[in-house]
């Protein structure tokens, strides 16, 4: 089957600079010597390539995640597909009608209506004014504007933006359909009415791809991925094997991150802090120092704190939350009696059995004093979650916790004669 989208050794190529820079780039030869007469004035552009090299093939029906940092150029890649822009070498094929909701608000005029802009967005994406007519009531009904589509879209909210641009994306019958990040200043329930969306609609045989910083989404939506890292595919296959190679990525980042910012705040006065984190340690089960944990594995955090006023009768908080910034749980020293905090001490808590699913996870450490009110509130660690045995979930299904559970299944004969004695024996008791 011939893929409806095929990327062969893409690349893409910015100027940051002057206004000159980038209109030498611009302009033909002959303006370009018109504007050096005075010997090139301006300076020089600065080259980005937001991509380089980069090859892929989606065919007909398969759903691909793109994930990676921010600036790795997944935006570039839709706007590539989408036509908005050219690549600067390579070739891109695209066969079939596009639906698009890459940047917020893009194809609508601001001084028109929500209805409006229906029919202009509708006709920039190639359809008539009849087959506009035929999907006009079920876009205003997905998007739940009925009140405000009279209204000019330039009142609209950035949430109100997202739900219009997906319903008319989704509703235009898209051989292939983008979807960007925008979806995240949606609220929650519609956020889950369009990913029930692309579900129907890749059971349908819609090409869907799907850019996102929530992994759960993508693994949920997405049957293969690309880990785009500065511009160059760094990974690429199952979702969810190429989900947990970010991960990873983003676990060793973010330990760098953490010595970084550790080596910073040893060169800067503590004096006026109350509270100094001295040293943070994440503790297996066998006592060793790791950052990895096997579910179901206790896992204990070290912290070393400093004191440098007394504070009465502290309460301490762990809060562990997931990597697409889910509050998973918070872990409170309520039975822990301390009278005060002063000098150095350390804080050991250890979380039993954690049943987490698989993925990457924060720590972040809080402290109140008496009063209840937190005066320290920081990101002290990561931690990832190794798989969990397969026998016990399909990580597809996503989810935050596995609890453990005991299932009985018993057989049961059931015939219309055993109904109707049991009947006959009730009423007769009664």
């Amino acid at each position: 089957m011939e893929p409806v989208i095929r990327f062969e050794n893409v690349s893409k190529r910015y100027y940051l600079g002057s206004q000159r820079a980038y209109a030498n780039y611009l302009l033909p030869g002959f303006a370009q010597r018109w504007l050096r007469r005075d010997g090139g004035g301006g300076s020089p552009a600065k080259e980005i390539w937001a991509l380089r090299d980069v090859s892929f093939e989606v065919r007909p029906g398969e759903t691909l995640g793109i994930i990676g940092p921010n600036g790795a150029g997944k935006t570039t890649i839709l706007s590539l597909v989408a036509g908005i822009t050219t690549p600067t070498s390579g070739h891109i094929g695209v066969r079939g009608r596009v639906g698009a909701l890459i940047q917020l608000g893009a194809g609508f005029h601001p001084e028109l209506t929500g209805r409006e802009n229906v029919y202009l967005n509708a006709s920039i994406l190639g359809l008539k004014e009849a087959e506009v007519d035929r999907i006009y009531d079920g876009i205003v009904a997905f998007a739940e504007l009925e009140k405000f589509i009279d209204t000019p879209v330039k009142r609209y909210s950035s949430g109100m933006y997202a739900r219009l641009g997906f319903a008319v994306a989704v509703h235009i019958d898209p051989d292939i359909l983008l979807v960007d990040e925008v979806l995240s200043v949606g609220d929650l329930s519609f956020r889950c009415k369009c990913q029930k969306k692309m579900r129907a609609l890749r059971e349908r045989g819609t090409t869907i791809v799907f850019v996102s910083h929530n992994m759960y989404a993508v693994q949920g939506i997405c049957e293969e991925a690309i880990f785009l890292l500065d511009g160059t595919v760094k990974y690429k296959g199952p979702a969810t094997s190429v989900v947990q190679s970010y991960e990873n990525w983003i676990h060793e980042a973010e330990f760098s991150k953490a010595g970084h910012l550790a080596a910073v705040e040893e060169s800067t006065s503590a004096a006026d802090r109350v509270v100094e984190l001295c040293s943070v340690r994440l503790v297996a089960q066998d006592g060793r120092p790791t950052s990895r944990f096997s579910f179901g594995e206790d896992l204990t955090v070290e912290i070393e704190l400093r004191a440098n006023e007394r504070v009465e009768r502290p309460l301490f908080s762990i809060i562990v939350v997931r990597s697409d910034g889910l509050r998973c749980c918070v872990v409170r020293s309520s039975s822990l009696n301390v009278a005060y905090l002063v000098d150095v001490c350390l804080l050991r808590v250890t979380i039993r059995d954690m049943q987490l699913n698989a993925g990457t996870y924060f720590l972040e450490f809080a402290i109140a004093d008496e009063t209840a009110a937190p005066f320290l509130y920081e990101r002290v660690s990561s931690f990832l979650i190794l798989d969990p045995p397969k026998e016990n979930v399909d990580p597809t299904w996503g989810g935050i916790f596995i609890p453990a559970a005991e299932w009985c299944y018993e057989p049961v004969a059931v015939t219309r004669k055993s109904v109707t004695e049991e009947y006959t024996r009730c009423v007769n008791l009664d």
